[in-house]
């Protein structure tokens, strides 16, 4: 608690008090003691010099108590930004009481698209930019720079080893990236997944890595790669499901989403991969295919 000139100068003066009369008790002693020397004169000269310097320290005292500098009770300045005692109780107090980490920010969610002047510029369903397969040694939740086509994803799968269905002219399997702006309708924890579906040929006997990775507002999401294993398929498709999350309040959030496997299959007789895009609202109780009210592209 902050203490005024005033209120500080009545303990300094009685402490200066105290210092004096305490110096100045032996010299009345050494005055009054019989056959003074040599020696007495050095005492009483040293006692002088003591109260010399006692006159100082009250001089310099008594101008900082005048300019309105606090000071605490041995006389020395309080330091800035504080009162003239050692410590303020409720200050403490509230020291001891704040939790770790406070005052750090928190990590940010992605923050919807304003899109309340062009929302007529919006259309139902994503853009599926299709990029070649990573093969082996290339990075598999990296986009590769180079497309090989695109078409309107509406939903339902999309044979990742085939895509002359959707127009693309390209012999080995492919990546999707879907683009686009997510549409989020109420507040909470909203699921982004990639239903897979692999088949082996009859040679295979060396797991296929599939990867999913997803950007909002061009922040990262996460990023999910698993193995699927040939043992025991036998021919028939092995399902795999990958899955991103996110903390969304409602609007749209611009969408990135990067699906592949590795491109492993392109010798092998029957192998082939197929993928779905799926998405749950906090409010659903499963994952479900997306469709043309969940996405959005711009016209």
């Amino acid at each position: 608690m902050s203490r005024s000139p005033r209120v500080a100068r009545a303990p300094m003066l009685t402490l200066a008090t105290v210092l004096a009369t305490g110096a100045m008790a032996p010299a009345r002693a050494q005055d009054a003691a019989p056959g003074t020397t040599a020696s007495s004169d050095v005492a009483r000269q040293d006692q002088q010099d003591q109260l010399d310097r006692i006159e100082a320290k009250l001089d310099t005292l008594l101008q900082r108590l005048g300019s309105g500098e606090d000071v605490n009770a041995a006389g020395i300045p309080a330091p800035s930004g504080t009162s003239g005692s050692a410590s303020d109780p409720s200050t403490a107090a509230s020291d001891a009481a704040a939790p770790p980490g406070a005052g750090v920010e928190p990590e940010t969610a992605p923050t919807p698209t304003d899109t309340s002047a062009e929302a007529e510029s919006y259309a139902p369903d994503a853009i599926a930019v299709v990029h070649a397969a990573p093969t082996q040694g290339q990075a598999l939740n990296e986009i590769p720079a180079d497309s090989i086509g695109g078409f309107v994803y509406t939903g339902g799968p999309i044979r990742l080893s085939d895509l002359a269905d959707r127009g693309v002219r390209y012999a080995g399997p492919a990546g999707i990236e879907l683009q686009g702006w997510l549409k989020a309708t109420e507040a909470g924890r909203h699921q982004i997944a990639a239903d897979l579906q692999v088949r082996f040929g009859p040679g295979a006997i060396a797991p296929l890595p599939c990867s999913l990775n997803g950007w909002l507002e061009d922040q990262a999401i996460g990023a999910e790669t698993r193995n699927v294993e040939p043992w025991g398929a036998k021919g028939e498709p092995i399902p795999l499901s990958l899955v991103l999350g996110a903390e969304l309040q409602p609007g749209l959030y611009k969408l990135r989403l990067w699906v592949a496997c590795a491109d492993l299959l392109t010798a092998r007789d029957g192998d082939s991969v197929q993928a779905e895009v799926l998405v749950k609202g906090p409010g659903e109780m499963n994952l479900r295919p997306v469709t043309g009210e969940d996405m959005l592209h711009r016209q």
